[in-house]
């Protein structure tokens, strides 16, 4: 028995399939299925019932993984706590809202880049409802999405707050003067899908001042929903940040609004209760991006503290 035998099963266990372990370990399924057994001759035992088509362990093959599971987790907290931080190694799966990716996510993959140079960063750039469920799966290690995010599994660290203006079109008719939600409601309104955290804070915001709302196109791209914007075929509700050259070419126009929306709350989140020091690594990087970022600054402010942490 060693720890690459029972980081290869702690690997299958997580991930539902053998495929899925060579992936994220970076190796072959046919190393994999080695490693298992190895591990199956080792204890005399079978770890895998193969008579199904996922990856389900035996009932000797659960009690093997709980104590596999402590001891790859011991190891990494071994290694962080006594050798050297930077040292850290191996993959990462970020999953992003788009908001990020046009924001501060240079600055964060640069950031890992420069600090942690044998991480090898892959990215999902999605809806906030997906991430989740992917995350959930065992497909991501760390989110970087709209919050607040409070759901049992899950810990939840604010990065910042990216302020968010009703826009319109240059030649898009609008009363003027300050536009109330009863006002708002007789217009067009262009929105991310019902997966987002964007379309549910619309909803949101109508519903709590007695509006209506007029949802005339959905998608799942916030660049779409800006161009739609710019094209005078609705309002959009946009981040100042991301769209700044924009406003500042007249191609945008935001919109005096009362009441305010409040500035977007964004949040790390990763699974609880187990020790991940690259993740915790990653996600202070994010929030220092967040907060030193030029496009950050002027829309993101960055306290972290914890939020929630459900076991």
């Amino acid at each position: 028995m060693n720890m690459k035998q029972l980081e290869t099963l702690v690997w299958i266990v997580r991930l539902g399939s053998f495929a899925a372990a060579a992936d994220r370990l970076c190796t072959t399924q046919s190393t994999v299925s080695c490693r298992i057994q190895e591990l199956e001759q080792d204890f005399d035992i079978q770890l895998f019932d193969r008579s199904h088509h996922k990856a389900r362990l035996t009932a000797k093959g659960k009690e093997l993984f709980h104590y596999a599971e402590r001891l790859i987790d011991l190891a990494s907290e071994m290694r962080h706590r006594i050798g050297n931080p930077e040292s850290l190694s191996g993959l990462i799966r970020l999953g992003v809202a788009e908001v990020v990716a046009l924001t501060w996510l240079p600055q964060l993959v640069h950031a890992i880049r420069n600090t942690y140079r044998d991480v090898v960063l892959e990215l999902d750039v999605q809806l906030t409802r997906p991430l989740i469920s992917r995350l959930r799966e065992g497909d991501l290690d760390l989110l970087l999405i709209p919050g607040p995010v409070a759901e049992p599994g899950l810990t939840s660290d604010t990065v910042g707050k990216v302020e968010f203006r009703w826009m319109a079109g240059p030649h898009f008719k609008v009363p003027s003067g300050i536009l109330s939600p009863e006002v708002l409601q007789t217009l067009p309104v262009l929105s991310l899908s019902a997966d987002s955290h964007h379309h549910t804070l619309i909803e949101q915001w109508f519903t709590r001042n007695q509006a209506q709302y007029n949802f005339v196109t959905r998608c799942n791209n916030l660049n779409v929903v800006a161009s739609l914007t710019m094209a005078n075929e609705g309002i959009g509700y946009l981040p100042v940040a991301a769209y700044s050259q924009e406003i500042a070419d007249g191609r945008l126009v935001m919109l005096k609004t009362r009441p305010r929306m409040p500035a977007v709350e964004f949040v790390a989140v990763a699974t609880s209760g187990r020790f991940q020091p690259l993740v915790d690594a990653v996600r202070t990087l994010a929030v220092e991006s967040a907060y030193t970022s030029e496009l950050g600054m002027s829309g993101v402010t960055a306290p972290i503290s914890r939020i929630g942490s459900a076991r």
